[in-house]
């Protein structure tokens, strides 16, 4: 009675995956496609596997936090204390004083922050 029924299960479950594959087929959305694919490829979250100079797998989170610091430690520059020049990308008559936020705005902009971005100390995400 075994093997019938778990062939029979092992059809639904198939089914149902080509189901929900279907269903983010169809609602065309880039960001539901890529959090699928993801899924699929079992790395949702974390680092992966990281090689050292030795050409050796590094696995413990700790070893890769060392690892990633002394990359970029390594690669960045110290401060000359040369400020570049940044040209205004506003009118010279824009003031911080004459810039308006309206609530409207505010509300109708922060309910379109995906929930799923990493949040500051303020609970808004970084882009916000």
């Amino acid at each position: 009675m075994f093997f019938p029924g778990s062939g029979l299960c092992t059809e639904k479950l198939y089914q149902f995956e080509l189901y929900k594959e279907q269903k983010v087929i169809d609602a065309g959305n880039s960001g539901q496609f890529f959090k699928h694919v993801n899924k699929k490829l079992g790395r949702a979250q974390g680092i992966g596997i990281l090689i050292n100079e030795q050409g050796e797998a590094v696995l413990n989170d700790e070893d890769k936090a060392n690892l990633l610091s002394q990359f970029f430690s390594s690669v960045n520059l110290t401060d000359n204390n040369i400020v570049p020049d940044f040209p205004s990308r506003v009118s010279k008559n824009t003031r911080l004083e004459s810039v308006q936020f309206r609530p409207q705005t505010v509300r109708k902009l922060s309910q379109k922050i995906k929930p799923k971005l990493s949040q500051g100390p303020d609970g808004y995400p970084r882009t916000f």
